[in-house]
């Protein structure tokens, strides 16, 4: 019997920019940071904060007010299969609890 060869096809373009602020959306969460690595399953952010309420999603994108905010000390690593949106961050990241 012949085995089997089994070639993983590994995607290693992203369409992120290392560097770059952003706002994470997740399935349960949104986050703001600076995206420090991109990895086939993970991304890791730094100077990140949990964002527990942006009141309208529009004009914190826009404006960069966020109503509820709690800054995250250290790296955060989020998992690339709960993302499920992206934006750029363009305003001063949140580093205070609000």
């Amino acid at each position: 019997m012949k085995k089997k060869v089994v070639k993983k096809v590994v995607e290693k373009a992203h369409p992120y920019k290392i560097g770059q602020a952003y706002m994470f959306v997740t399935v349960t969460r949104y986050y703001t940071g600076v995206l420090k690595w991109v990895g086939l399953k993970e991304i890791v952010i730094s100077d990140a904060a949990w964002i527990a309420h942006t009141d309208r999603y529009n004009k914190a994108l826009m404006t960069g007010e966020l109503r509820s905010v709690e800054p995250i000390p250290g790296d955060v690593i989020i998992g690339r299969g709960a993302i499920v949106e992206v934006a750029e961050w363009s305003h001063a990241l949140p580093s205070s609890v609000k």
